[in-house]
């Protein structure tokens, strides 16, 4: 199981998910108002077909190496025969799902790319479901290859190639029946449509070159920080004033006392 989710981590979510989101939101304020969403369409084939090859990739990998992987995370060799071949049956078996995983994380990153939370909770709560029939129906199996921890994982494997086909029918059809409410209408006037703020490039503007574009942004930031510092030193030497007026100094203190002990 280990070994499933740092290749998982390493592989996808470092990059692939994140830029999946970022790249859909981008295409999708691109293609507002264009009817079909040509640039959103590409991205998203993009990411889909990336993520399956690398999800390939390191199935492969774990397939071939699931011996040496499951070695350099027990450490040694005292685990009990039977337990490390299950372990690495499991294993091989959860690698052939690594495509599928790949492609459910990408598909999931482009929903909420695309400002919909709610389908990828839909298919992921089936593909749960049918992760729990899968789990009853060849755990109690006594087939060696079906049974137990072989059984667990296939359970998984027909539970994620489930999401994918969900997930594939829904992306074929949510550009014709949400369109409009993914993006703004041609016709819809200049007032009704929100105003677009680029946080990337103000922030690129900010942290950029003296030469770079944004310095008028730059001295204004500046600008507010100063009279932020100003207003703040202001407020401190307002308060020390409140509770040292009317408060003998200490260097009087000492001196009245000196005064009264002659």
């Amino acid at each position: 199981m280990s070994c499933i989710d740092y290749s998982v981590r390493l592989s996808h979510q470092a990059f692939m998910y994140t830029a999946t989101t970022n790249l859909i939101s981008a295409a999708q304020e691109t293609d507002r108002g264009i009817e079909g969403k040509p640039r959103t369409t590409r991205t998203l084939i993009s990411s889909l077909q990336l993520s399956g090859y690398v999800g390939s990739a390191i199935g492969a990998s774990l397939i071939i190496l699931a011996r040496v992987a499951l070695r350099a995370i027990i450490g040694n060799d005292t685990i009990d025969p039977e337990v490390f071949t299950a372990a690495m049956k499991y294993l091989r078996i959860r690698a052939l799902g690594m495509p599928a995983a790949a492609f459910i994380g990408a598909a999931q990153s482009a929903c909420l790319g695309m400002k919909d939370i709610k389908s990828p909770l839909y298919v992921l709560l089936t593909a749960a479901v049918v992760n729990f029939f899968g789990d009853m129906a060849f755990v109690s199996s006594s087939h060696p290859w079906i049974g137990g921890a072989a059984g667990a994982a296939w359970a998984t494997i027909f539970s994620q190639y489930a999401a994918v086909f969900i997930f594939t029918k829904w992306l074929q059809n949510k550009p014709k029946s949400a369109s409009v409410a993914a993006t703004s209408s041609p016709d819809e006037s200049d007032e009704q449509r929100p105003e677009t703020v680029n946080i990337s490039n103000a922030i690129l503007e900010l942290t950029g070159p003296a030469a770079s574009p944004g310095a008028m942004r730059r001295h204004n930031f500046r600008e507010k920080l100063k009279s932020l510092k100003m207003s703040r030193k202001s407020r401190q030497e307002h308060t020390t004033n409140i509770f040292t007026n009317g408060r003998p100094s200490l260097s009087d203190m000492v001196r009245k006392m000196k005064e009264a002990s002659q």
